[in-house]
């Protein structure tokens, strides 16, 4: 697949259409930030730069979603030119961009073996957004953030709108912390993630064949490229 970054949005960050590191069904080999209806949460941002045009020069790429067994899942598009079942169905694919953030909520995982849920708090996860949210970032890193989303905190609250965004839908600005402050969550937390197509949940033609998404006729395996189609989308064209 091929990331877009940059004020043309079409700069590859990625070209390998690598084999997903965690090929089950529905899940990602980077945990994906979300939100709960009428929930609050705090993050702080480690990427997330104004490019020289005024926009944020953040990754974008396409990607569908899909009911499967009664629940939504997301699905990395492959591209027509790759024949991704879904453009093949007619399967309405989203430009998303993806930031990487410290989610600072305390949380407690599943228990396994008769053994307590681990506790998490100040997880380094990724925060794929769409259109919308891509403007309100936009807007804050120009309006508060000296231009730079890194090192900053954020309230954010999710409405009860059935449409709104999974990561929320207003964002307050609480303050903003140095590199040094961020340095102090510990070692690997303090840098943004590098997006590879394993981090984002990138599986090839074979792996959504195996999950039951389209067949393998004409593949003849993972190739060095493969390209995000469909309209070629700009920057420039995201906040128009």
């Amino acid at each position: 697949m091929k990331f877009m970054q940059g004020n043309d949005a079409k700069a590859a960050l990625a070209a390998e259409a690598a084999k997903v590191a965690q090929a089950a069904d529905g899940k990602y080999a980077t945990y994906r930030y979300w939100m709960k209806k009428d929930e609050e949460k705090l993050i702080t941002f480690l990427d997330g730069q104004l490019d020289e045009d005024g926009m944020l020069d953040i990754p974008l790429f396409f990607e569908h979603s899909v009911q499967s067994d009664g629940r939504w899942k997301t699905y990395v598009c492959i591209g027509e030119d790759e024949g991704c079942p879904f453009c093949a169905e007619g399967n309405r694919k989203s430009l998303c961009g993806v930031l990487t953030i410290i989610d600072h909520s305390e949380f407690t995982g599943k228990s396994r073996d008769g053994q307590p849920g681990k506790l998490y708090k100040n997880e380094k996860v990724l925060f794929v957004c769409k259109k919308g949210t891509i403007q309100a970032l936009t807007a804050q890193a120009r309006e508060a953030c000296d231009g730079d989303l890194t090192g900053a905190t954020f309230k954010v609250t999710r409405s009860s709108d059935p449409k709104s965004p999974r990561v929320g839908d207003s964002f307050f600005l609480k303050k903003k912390v140095t590199s040094d402050q961020l340095e102090t969550l510990g070692e690997g937390k303090s840098l943004a993630y590098e997006y590879t197509p394993e981090e984002i949940g990138y599986k090839d033609k074979a792996q959504l064949a195996e999950l039951g998404f389209g067949d393998l006729s004409g593949f003849t395996g993972a190739t060095e490229t493969a390209t995000v189609s469909g309209g070629g989308e700009s920057v420039d064209e995201i906040f128009n």
